[in-house]
């Protein structure tokens, strides 16, 4: 995985063991805390990538906001954004 400076954190609420994770070079990671490995890595976004945060509703989705003037929405079942 990155060795990129982090921009941003997001506990997922109801799976409890995973965290998002965005970086200044536009990448999204969904982590396991408990095996500390990255089990979904997204790179569509063009630019630094400033905000990542899981839906409050569905636990499989999270959203990122970008430099690259992007919204993206992602589904941690799919391994490219589900909307952008």
């Amino acid at each position: 995985p990155t060795r990129s400076k982090l921009s941003c954190l997001s506990w997922n609420k109801h799976t409890k063991n995973h965290i998002a994770s965005s970086d200044y070079e536009g990448t999204v990671f969904v982590w396991d805390v408990n095996t500390q490995q990255s089990v979904m890595e997204y790179e569509e976004h063009e630019k630094r990538v400033w905000s990542v945060d899981f839906s409050r509703i569905e636990p499989s989705m999270l959203v990122s906001g970008s430099d690259d003037c992007k919204v993206k929405i992602w589904c941690t079942r799919q391994d490219s954004s589900a909307i952008n």
